[in-house]
């Protein structure tokens, strides 16, 4: 519209004023120029128009992707430890030996774009196994989980379970670089069991006991170039109320 305008007065001015003759209009790349005939001393008007045009890249406030800007690890490992009420005080665990694998083989993550804020979603395995410290195993009476010394010389007992792991996490930072994380989760438990390995080679396991199928969790997890070290806590009861002792779960350990 600009160039119009312009065009347009000098065309008027071309025309209405007498001392010009011979004139000529001029367009190239740099404006339109106003020029007189060359066989008198030239006086140049020269009108341009500046337009600047600034192309700025736009990008989204947040970034949808996979475990590269998640704080949730593939892989978990940790080690178990329990509080108990007075009637589970007999559940008690070699701490070292009962552990918790964690397989995260599915993470979604929506971040800022600058990547300093992020919330994290997984769907995974969990499994805990929790090795017992004396030779005793859990039994299971009129539908309850009770305690049940061993007599036999025996390797080992343990009780393990295992779950569908829905982990949720938000997470201060960046997780390939540092960051920190708080967050919860949803155990899904779909399988328990015993198993006694005896001396010799042979083992009893005894499958199905009452558990809770629910169990929710939290954790807080710090994060260096993609390797975490968490601490977990599970104040849901390991077994249904009235099934068995209250058992509440700690779990510290590292990611990967």
């Amino acid at each position: 519209m600009k160039r119009i305008i312009i065009a347009c007065l000098l065309v008027a001015a071309a025309f209405t004023t007498g001392k010009l003759n011979a004139q000529a209009l001029k367009l190239d790349i740099q404006g339109i120029t106003y020029q007189e005939d060359t066989l008198v001393p030239k006086e140049n008007i020269v009108a341009h128009t500046a337009i600047s045009v600034k192309k700025t890249e736009k990008s989204s406030a947040i970034v949808i992707g996979g475990s590269s800007r998640s704080s949730i690890r593939l892989f978990e490992f940790g080690w178990n430890m329990v509080d108990t009420d007075p009637q589970g005080e007999w559940f008690s665990l070699r701490n070292w030996r009962s552990n918790q694998v964690t397989i995260n083989p599915f993470i979604f993550s929506a971040t800022t774009n600058e990547g300093n804020l992020g919330l994290s979603l997984a769907f995974g395995l969990r499994f805990n196994n929790y090795m017992f410290d004396s030779p005793f195993t859990v039994a299971k009476q009129d539908g309850m989980a009770v305690y049940a010394p061993i007599t036999e010389n025996i390797k080992k007992s343990k009780f393990t379970t295992a779950a569908l792991h829905i982990p949720m996490e938000l997470t201060f930072g960046k997780p390939r670089k540092i960051a920190l994380s708080l967050g919860c989760c949803a155990d899904l438990t779909y399988s328990s069991h015993t198993k006694i390995k005896y001396h010799g080679g042979s083992k009893d396991k005894v499958w199905n006991y009452p558990v809770n199928f629910l169990q929710i969790g939290y954790t807080a997890k710090f994060t260096i170039k993609n390797t975490s070290i968490f601490c977990n806590y599970t104040p849901t009861g390991l077994f249904k109320s009235g099934k068995g002792p209250c058992i509440e779960t700690w779990t510290i350990g590292i990611g990967l």
